[in-house]
């Protein structure tokens, strides 16, 4: 089955051109005074964890002070996880999993 496509528009309902609302916000003017100037403004407000994850990304960008550097001590875990010496402290894993999970719970109370 062939199709029309050269008139696609022809063949368009009247009625839903009819029903149309101009549209009252685009001036054709091109003077400046009757134009709006007045954008509305958007906000942002912050949460208290927010803020503080943001106090926190500026002291790392900054230099707080804080050791953030933690090079040796992953190399030496790679070095121990490589040579076989690396033990993990199954309950200490499991308590501080535990701890995160206490954590994560209590942002959604």
């Amino acid at each position: 089955m062939a199709m029309n496509i050269n008139n696609i528009n022809g063949n368009r309902n009247n009625a839903v051109d009819s029903n149309r609302k101009p549209d009252t916000q685009r001036t054709t003017q091109s003077d400046p005074s009757t134009t709006k100037t007045s954008a509305p403004q958007d906000s942002v407000v912050l949460t208290d964890k927010a803020r503080q994850l943001n106090q926190i990304e500026k002291g790392l960008k900054q230099g707080d002070g804080q050791d953030y550097d933690n090079s040796k001590k992953v190399a030496a875990l790679k070095q121990a996880v490589a040579d076989g010496s690396y033990q993990v402290n199954a309950p200490r894993v499991a308590q501080k999993m535990g701890t995160m999970e206490e954590q994560v719970n209590s942002l959604y109370r």
